[in-house]
C-alpha cells in the first residue's frame, strides 16, 4: 500500500487474497484452520504451526519472485498441491526463470523463502538494507544487464517518488488502454466471494453486487464508461473475467471478495484487464459490520478511483442514495435484492418476502423495500400461477410509487405488474416514469418496449430501443436489443448495421458475431456469414454458432463440413431434437446411412419426449413425421402429416416441411407446390427453398417458375 507521504507499507500478507493470480486461487477452499492466501503462506502456516515474524518475510518472498519471474513458484491447480509445493518444493532459480535479475538480488530472494524459518531472516529493516546494498553496487556497476522487473525492484527501496508515479500509471492502465482501442471502458461487475459468512451475509453479498452494479451503471450516462448488467451476470453464470470478455466483450472486470468477522467487514476490490488476466488496480475497504451504508458507499468510492473517473456533484448524489435512513433496514433490502437474484426458485421467493417484511418493520415508509416486496409477489404468481398474488404484488408496488414516486424502482415494479395482467398503456406509462428516473436501466427499456410491442405500437417499440441506444451509446447490448427487433421485422440491411456496431463496440462478444452471422446468412452473404460464425465459435464454443454454420454448409452441399459444425453443437447441447434430424439429414446427403439412421432414431426419440410436454406443437408433429418417414415408416409418417394439417398451420417453416415431406418422400409434385404456395404466403423466404436438396428437382419444373414469378 502507498500513503499520502509515498511510504511503501506492507499489510496483511496472512489474510489478503490475491485475485486471479492462478487458476487454482480463484474461489478456492482453504482447508480448516488455515487463514491466508494459499500460494503466499509461509511452510509453517502450511503445517499449522506456530508462526512468528519469518512468516511475513517469506510471503513477502513470494511476491518478491513473482514480480521478478512473472510466476508464482508454489502455485498449483488446486489448494492440497499448492500446499505441498510450499513445504516441499524447491523453486526454480531466479537466475534461471529471468537471466536478466542480478544474482545477489536472486540470492536475497531465495533466502526469503526458505523451508526452515531459523534460515530467513527475522527482520523487514534486515531485507530493506540488503536491497539498499543491491542498488548502491548496481549504480557502481553500469556495466550489468539491469532493466524492467530486476530494476523496478532493487530500486524500490530508495525510489519512493517513482513508486507513486509508478501507482498512478497503474490506476489509469484501464483508461489508457481504453483510449489506444477507442472502445472505451466496459466494466463486468463479478460476484462477489464470500469468506466466512453465513447464508443470510451470503444473499447480503449477492444483494449488494446488484446495487453496486445498478450505482456503476448510472455514471454511464455521457461516458466511455460502460456496465454489463447484473441481470445478465446472473444469467450467463460469468464468474471470471474471461467469462466477462466472452459473453459482454468486457475489457475490464471488478473481482471482489467480502470477508466478515465478529464486528468488522473487509471487502477486497481488484480490477481486471480481461484480455491478459493481469491485476490493474486493487483496495481494500474495511468497515463496521453493523454500518450497510459504509459498505456500499466507500465500495463505490473504491471502484470509481480504480477506473479513473472524476465524479461531478450532481453525479456524486445521483450514486449516494439508500431509500432510507436506517442501515438495519438497508441491511434486510440488500439480502431481499440477494434472494431475488436467484427468482426460479420458491424457496428464494419465501426468503425475500421475509427480509423485504423485515425492512419495512424497521422503516414503514421504504419505498425500494415495498417496491422489492412486489417484485417477489409477482414472481411468486409466475412460478405458482396462484392468482391472490397478483393483487398482493399491484398493492406493494403501489404502495412504494405512493410513498417516493421520484424512485425509478416502485415505477419499474409497477409496470412489470401491469405488463403481466395485460394493462400495457399503463404499464407503458410507467416504464416511462421509470426511465425519466434512471435512463440507464436496461429492464425498464425492454419492458416498456414489450409494451408497445402488445399494443400493436411498432414505432414506438422501435424508438424505445432507439431511446436506449442514445442513453448509452457505448453499450453493445442496446444495438443488440434493437438489432433482434429489426432482424425479427424483416429488415435485415438495418439489422446488419446494428450487429455490425455490437461487435465495433465489443470485439471479444461472441454472440455479436453469432448474431452478426445470422443476419449476414439471411442476406445471402455467405462468406461473410461463414467468417462471423467461425469467429463467434474461436471466442468461445456456443452452440447457436457451430448449429447455424452447421445449417449454412448443408445448404452449401458442403455436408463433411456442416456434419463437423453440427456435432460440435450436439457436444454442446445433447437435448435438441432439430439438431439431431439435421445431423441425420446431413450424413443423408454425405451417404453415411447408418450414421444417419441413429441420428434420426435420437431425434424422433427427444420430438416425442417434447410432444408429452407440448402435444399441439405442429412443428414437433412435422419434424417427428419427417423422421419416422426417413426410417423407413412412410405410412405412419403420413398418418402424423395428416394430424398436422388438421390442426391448420400457418407458420411458414412447417408449410414448407410439408411441401419437403410430399416431394421427397411421397413423389407427390401437385400437393408440395401447395403447401409451397402456402409457406410462401405465410412469410417463407425464398433462400431455403432455393437451396434445399429435397426441392431440387421441383425447382426445375415450369409450375415451380410460375409460382416464383408470381
Amino acid at each position: 500500500m502507498l500513503t499520502r507521504a509515498n511510504e511503501v507499507k506492507v499489510c496483511d500478507f496472512g489474510l489478503a487474497r490475491l485475485v486471479a493470480a492462478t487458476p487454482g486461487d480463484r474461489g478456492a477452499t482453504i482447508p480448516a484452520g488455515l487463514a491466508g492466501t494459499p500460494a503466499y503462506m509461509a511452510p509453517e502456516v502450511a503445517r499449522q504451526q506456530p508462526a512468528g515474524f519469518q512468516a511475513d518475510i517469506f510471503s513477502m518472498g513470494v511476491v518478491f519472485y513473482e514480480a521478478l519471474a512473472g510466476t508464482n513458484p508454489f502455485a498449483a491447480d488446486n489448494v492440497g498441491d499448492t500446499l505441498d509445493r510450499i513445504r516441499n518444493l524447491k523453486p526454480v532459480p531466479l537466475a534461471e526463470a529471468d537471466p536478466q535479475v542480478p544474482r545477489p538480488l536472486s540470492r536475497l530472494v531465495h533466502a526469503m523463502i526458505e523451508k526452515d524459518p531459523s534460515r530467513r531472516s527475522s527482520r523487514a529493516a534486515d531485507v530493506l538494507g540488503s536491497l539498499r546494498q543491491i542498488q548502491k553496487s548496481l549504480e557502481i556497476s553500469r556495466d550489468l544487464p539491469l532493466r524492467g522487473k530486476a530494476a523496478a525492484m532493487a530500486a524500490g527501496a530508495g525510489a519512493r517518488n517513482r513508486t507513486a508515479g509508478k501507482t498512478q500509471q497503474k490506476q489509469t492502465r484501464a483508461q489508457e488502454e481504453s483510449k489506444r482501442t477507442g472502445q472505451g471502458l466496459h466494466l463486468a461487475v463479478l460476484p462477489f466471494t464470500v469468506i466466512g459468512a453465513d447464508r443470510d451475509r451470503q444473499v447480503f453479498t449477492e444483494g449488494l453486487t446488484e446495487t453496486l452494479n445498478a450505482q456503476l451503471s448510472k455514471l454511464t450516462v455521457a461516458r466511455r464508461l460502460q456496465v454489463a448488467t447484473s441481470r445478465e451476470t446472473h444469467r450467463l453464470g460469468v464468474t471470471n473475467a474471461t467469462e466477462a470478455r466472452q459473453q459482454f466483450g468486457a475489457n475490464v472486470a471488478l473481482s471482489s471478495s467480502i470477508q466478515f468477522s465478529a464486528d468488522a467487514l473487509r471487502v477486497n476490490c481488484t480490477l481486471i484487464d480481461t484480455k491478459t488476466d493481469k491485476v490493474l488496480r486493487s483496495e481494500t475497504v474495511t468497515t463496521a459490520i453493523t454500518d450497510s451504508f459504509a459498505v456500499q458507499d466507500r465500495v463505490v468510492d473504491a471502484v470509481v478511483r480504480m477506473i479513473g473517473i472524476h465524479l461531478r456533484p450532481s453525479e456524486r448524489e445521483l450514486i449516494g442514495g439508500h431509500g432510507t435512513q436506517e442501515p438495519g433496514a438497508y441491511e434486510f433490502y440488500l439480502q431481499g435484492r440477494g434472494y431475488l437474484q436467484n427468482f426460479d426458485r420458491v424457496e428464494n421467493l419465501d426468503s425475500a418476502v421475509i427480509v423485504f417484511r423485515r425492512a419495512l418493520d424497521i422503516d414503514h415508509r421504504y419505498a425500494l423495500a415495498y417496491a422489492g416486496l412486489g417484485e417477489a409477489y409477482w414472481r411468486k404468481f409466475e412460478i405458482t400461477k396462484a392468482v391472490h398474488w397478483v393483487e398482493l404484488a399491484r398493492g406493494a408496488c403501489e404502495g412504494a410509487v405512493a410513498i417516493d414516486s421520484s424512485l425509478a424502482e416502485p415505477h419499474g415494479c409497477l409496470g412489470m405488474v401491469l405488463n403481466g395482467q395485460g394493462e400495457h398503456e399503463k404499464a407503458a406509462s410507467e416504464f416511462l416514469l421509470a426511465l425519466e428516473c434512471d435512463p440507464t436501466n436496461d429492464v425498464f427499456y425492454v419492458g416498456l418496449a414489450a409494451a408497445y410491442e402488445k399494443l400493436k405500437r411498432p414505432e414506438d417499440a422501435e424508438r424505445t430501443y432507439r431511446r436506449a441506444i442514445d442513453a448509452r451509446p457505448q453499450y453493445w447490448a442496446a444495438h443488440s436489443a434493437l438489432g433482434v427487433y429489426l432482424c425479427n421485422a424483416g429488415r435485415y440491411a438495418e439489422a446488419l448495421q446494428s450487429f455490425e456496431r455490437v461487435v465495433a463496440l465489443a470485439p471479444d462478444n461472441f454472440r455479436g458475431y453469432r448474431n452478426l452471422g445470422a443476419v449476414q446468412f439471411l442476406k445471402d452473404c455467405i462468406p461473410e456469414a461463414i467468417a462471423s460464425f467461425e469467429k463467434s465459435l474461436a471466442i468461445r464454443p456456443n452452440y447457436e454458432a457451430a448449429s447455424n454454420l452447421g445449417t449454412l454448409y448443408y445448404f452449401e452441399g458442403e455436408y463433411s463440413l456442416a456434419a463437423d459444425a453440427v456435432r460440435q453443437a450436439l457436444s454442446l447441447n445433447q437435448s435438441d431434437y432439430k439438431v439431431w434430424g439435421h445431423l441425420g439429414s446431413v450424413l443423408r446427403e454425405a451417404k453415411a446411412p447408418e450414421e444417419s439412421a441413429k441420428a434420426f432414431r435420437r431425434a424422433a426419440e427427444l420430438a416425442e419426449q417434447w410432444l408429452r410436454v407440448n402435444p399441439r406443437d405442429s412443428f414437433a408433429q412435422m419434424r417427428l413425421a419427417e423422421y419416422t418417414a426417413a426410417l423407413g415408416d412412410p405410412e405412419k409418417a403420413m398418418t402424423m402429416v395428416r394430424k398436422v394439417i388438421e390442426s391448420s398451420p400457418t407458420e411458414p417453416t412447417t408449410l414448407l416441411n410439408l411441401a419437403v415431406f410430399f416431394e421427397a418422400k411421397r413423389n407427390d409434385r401437385s400437393e408440395a407446390h401447395f403447401w409451397l404456395a402456402k409457406a410462401i404466403d405465410h412469410g417463407q423466404t425464398w433462400r431455403e427453398i432455393d437451396r434445399s436438396p429435397e426441392l431440387a428437382e421441383l425447382r426445375k419444373d415450369a409450375a415451380f417458375q410460375e409460382l416464383r414469378r408470381r
